[in-house]
C-alpha cells in the first residue's frame, strides 16, 4: 500500500484520548472510543493488504503471520516482562496470582476472554489490572486469524467478498446492540460484538462505499468524521451503554476520515499529516502498550487515584518509554535488522511464549509468592461464608431455602433480601444467632437490589428474583423483611427512590414489617492487603485504624427519607465512619475484604451494632430475644 501519513495522524487522534482518559482527565470522559478508532484503522489496513495479495495470487499465511508477529510481539513482550518485574515487587499475593493468569492469556491472545470471564462483582477493579488493555489486542489478533481464511474461501468459492464482509458486519452490529442490553460484559470484550468495527474498515478497503472524489465532499466528509469523534470523546462517559449504537459514532467518524483521504486531501488530512502528529501516530502502538501498566502501578503504589500532576507525569514517562520502544524494538524487528529470517522469528516467538506461560503458571502455582510479605495476612474470609450458589446466587443458580436459615430454628421467620451487601451480613447474623428470636432466611443475589419493578440489566435476571418475594413471604410465613443492598447503582435516581418507597408500601400490604439496612462503609482502596502494604503497616497491624473513604456519616440521609415508612432504619455508617474515613481495622482484625464488602469479623462487628441499636429502639421489628435471655456476643 502507498503510505498515508494522514492514517498515522488518525492513530494519534485515537491514542491521545485513551491516554488522557486513563490518566484521569475528566474532560476526556469518552476517551475510551480511541480503541474503536484503532479497530477501524486495523480493519482497513489489514483487509487492503490481504485482499490485494490474494487477488494478485501472492498471499502467504506464513508471511502474513510473520509480519503480524514482527509488528506486535517484540514490543508487547518487553512490556509484559517489565510489568512482571514490577508486579513481583508491588502486587500482593492475590493480585499477583491474577496477574500470572492474565500473562498466560495475553501470550495466547485470549486476554479478552479471560477478563470477560473474570468480570464479576468480586473481581479486582479493572483499574488495577496491569495487562487489562491487552483485551483489544486479543480482539484484533482473533480477527487477523479469521479474516484471511474468509477472504481465501470467498476467492476459491467465487463468493462476492463484499457481500460476505457486509453480511458479517451487519450480524456483528446486531449482536453488539443486543449485548448492550442482555450481555454487556461479553459485548464489551468479545469479538462477535466488536468485529463490525474492524469490518467497517474492511468495507472501505473493498471499496463497498462510494468514492469521494470532489474536493468539497472530501472536506465535508473529513470534517464531519472528526466532529463525530470529538463528540464521542467529550460527550460520552463510562455510563454510556457501549459498544452498541453508541460505538457507531466514533467508528463512522474514523471511516469518514479514512475514506476522505483515499482520493485526495483535505484540510483535516493536512493537519493529520503534520509531522508531530504523524510521529505520535507512529509510536501509538508502544504508547498504548506502556501507558496502562505505568498508570496502574502508580495507582497501586499510592493506593489512590492519580492527581492531575501525577497523571501528567505518568503520561510523560509513557511517551519516553514509547519513543525508546519504537526506536530500539519496533523498528529493528519490522525492518528485519534483528531476527531477519522467518524461521528465527517464529522460533523466537515460540521460546518467548514458553517462557512467559511458564512464568505466569508459576505465579499461579505458588499462590502469588506470599513469602514476600511474611507478616501480611494472606486470606480474609469473605464470599465463601455467604452460602454461595444456594442462598447467595448468581445468574443460573437456584435458591435452596432448606439450606438458607442462618439464625437457628424459631417459629417466626424473617427474610434477609438483597444483593451481596445483604449477603455479607450472613456471618454476623450467624455469629450472633443467639440474640435472635426469629429464623432469618437468606435470599440474596449478586447485583440485584431489593426493589420491585426497577429496571436492571436483563442478564442479571433480577426481575424474576425480586418478583418471587411475595410468594416466598406467603409460602414461608415471613413476618419481617430485612432489606439490604449496596444502594449504589440507580440509573434513574428519581425512579429508584419512587420504586423503593413503593416496595416498602407493598411489603406492608403483604402484612410484614420492614427493616431497612442502609449503605455500609466504602473505602478508597480495592484490597485491604494492598492498603496495608501501600501504607507501610503490613508488618505491624495496629489495633484500630481508619482508612480513607468517600463516605461521610450523612451519606445515608437521603435513604432515611425515602425509607421513612420502614419499621426500623439502621445506618451502619453511624458507628463505622467519620468524615472521609471509615473503620478499617478493629482490635487488630480487618473488617473488609475489598472496597465495600465486610469480612467475617467486619460482619460480626456491624451486626453487633445492629442488635444493640435495635434493642435500644425497643425492637420495633420483633427480631430479638429479650435482653434477660441472651447476650449479643462479643465484638471481634
Amino acid at each position: 500500500m502507498m503510505y498515508r501519513p494522514d492514517i498515522d495522524g488518525l492513530r494519534a487522534v485515537a491514542v491521545l484520548p485513551v491516554l488522557l482518559y486513563h490518566a484521569g482527565f475528566a474532560v476526556f470522559s469518552g476517551g475510551f472510543v480511541g480503541v474503536d478508532i484503532f479497530f477501524v484503522i486495523s480493519g482497513y489496513l489489514i483487509t487492503s493488504i490481504v485482499y490485494t495479495e490474494i487477488q494478485e495470487k501472492r498471499f502467504s499465511l506464513l508471511s502474513f503471520y510473520e509480519r503480524r508477529a514482527r509488528r506486535i510481539l517484540p514490543a508487547l513482550t518487553v512490556v509484559i516482562v517489565a510489568s512482571a518485574v514490577a508486579a513481583l515487587y508491588l502486587l500482593v499475593p492475590g493480585d499477583l496470582v491474577a496477574f500470572g493468569r492474565s500473562l498466560i492469556a495475553v501470550v495466547l491472545f485470549s486476554s479478552n476472554i479471560l477478563f470477560w470471564s473474570e468480570a464479576n462483582y468480586f473481581d479486582s477493579a479493572a483499574e488495577l489490572k496491569p495487562l487489562l488493555h491487552t483485551w483489544s489486542l486479543a480482539v484484533e489478533e482473533q480477527f487477523y486469524i479469521a479474516l484471511p481464511f474468509l477472504l481465501i474461501l470467498c476467492a476459491r468459492k467465487r463468493v462476492p467478498v463484499s457481500w460476505a464482509i457486509l453480511g458479517f458486519a451487519i450480524v456483528s452490529f446486531g449482536v453488539s446492540i443486543w449485548s448492550v442490553r442482555y450481555a454487556s460484559t461479553a459485548g464489551f470484550y468479545l469479538l462477535p460484538s466488536r468485529a463490525w468495527e474492524l469490518l467497517i474498515g474492511s468495507c472501505l478497503a473493498l471499496q463497498i462505499v462510494p468514492q469521494v472524489r470532489r474536493p468539497g465532499f472530501r472536506e465535508a466528509a473529513a470534517t464531519l468524521g472528526l466532529g463525530f469523534i470529538l463528540v464521542a470523546v467529550f460527550m460520552y462517559s463510562k455510563e454510556t451503554p457501549f459498544p452498541g449504537l453508541y460505538a457507531l459514532l466514533p467508528c463512522l467518524g474514523a471511516a469518514l476520515m479514512i475514506h476522505a483521504g483515499t482520493h485526495g486531501g483535505s484540510r483535516v488530512g493536512t493537519v493529520l499529516s503534520w509531522a508531530p502528529v504523524v510521529f505520535i501516530g507512529k509510536i501509538s502502538y508502544s504508547l498504548y502498550l506502556w501507558h496502562w501498566p505505568i498508570i496502574v502501578f502508580a495507582k497501586y503504589s499510592l493506593a489512590r487515584d492519580l492527581t492531575a500532576l501525577e497523571g501528567s507525569a505518568a503520561l510523560g514517562l509513557s511517551f519516553m518509554a514509547a519513543i525508546a520502544s519504537w526506536a530500539f524494538i519496533e523498528r529493528p524487528f519490522r525492518e528485519r535488522r534483528w531476527l531477519a529470517s522467518q524461521k528465527k522469528i517464529f522460533a523466537g516467538v515460540a521460546a518467548c511464549s514458553v517462557f512467559l506461560i511458564g512464568l505466569g503458571g508459576s505465579l499461579d502455582a505458588t499462590r502469588g509468592l506470599p513469602q514476600r510479605f511474611p507478616a501480611l495476612p494472606q486470606t480474609i474470609a469473605g464470599p465463601e461464608h455467604w452460602n454461595p450458589n444456594t442462598c447467595f446466587l448468581i445468574p443460573g443458580d437456584e435458591w435452596k431455602p432448606e439450606t438458607c436459615t442462618i439464625t437457628g430454628v424459631h417459629p417466626t421467620r424473617a427474610l434477609l433480601w438483597g444483593d451481596s451487601h445483604a449477603a455479607h451480613y450472613v456471618p454476623g447474623f450467624m455469629h450472633h444467632r443467639g440474640a435472635f428470636a426469629v429464623s432469618v432466611m437468606q435470599y440474596t443475589k449478586s447485583l440485584c437490589q431489593p426493589v420491585f419493578n426497577f429496571p436492571l440489566p436483563a442478564e442479571l435476571r433480577c426481575d424474576s428474583f425480586n418478583d418471587a418475594v411475595p410468594r416466598i413471604i406467603a409460602e414461608y410465613g415471613i413476618k419481617t423483611v430485612i432489606m439490604s443492598a449496596g444502594w449504589g447503582t440507580y440509573g434513574d435516581r428519581k425512579l429508584f427512590d419512587k420504586q423503593l418507597a413503593y416496595t416498602i408500601d407493598q411489603l406492608h400490604k403483604l402484612g410484614v414489617k420492614v427493616v431497612f439496612i442502609a449503605r455500609g462503609p466504602v473505602y478508597n482502596f480495592l484490597s485491604p492487603l494492598h492498603e496495608l502494604k501501600a501504607r507501610g503497616i503490613e508488618n505491624q497491624i495496629p489495633a484500630d485504624y481508619y482508612a480513607s473513604s468517600p463516605m461521610t456519616p450523612s451519606f445515608n440521609n437521603p435513604f432515611r427519607r425515602v425509607a421513612a415508612k420502614a419499621d426500623y432504619f439502621f445506618d451502619p455508617l453511624e458507628t463505622t465512619c467519620r468524615v472521609k474515613e471509615c473503620l478499617f481495622i478493629s482490635k487488630g482484625r480487618l473488617l473488609t475484604i475489598d472496597s465495600g464488602h465486610l469480612s467475617v469479623d467486619g460482619s460480626a462487628y456491624v451486626i453487633d451494632e445492629f442488635i444493640n441499636k435495635m434493642r435500644s429502639a425497643g425492637d420495633p421489628a420483633g427480631l430479638l430475644q429479650s435482653s434477660a435471655t441472651v447476650m449479643t456476643g462479643a465484638r471481634p
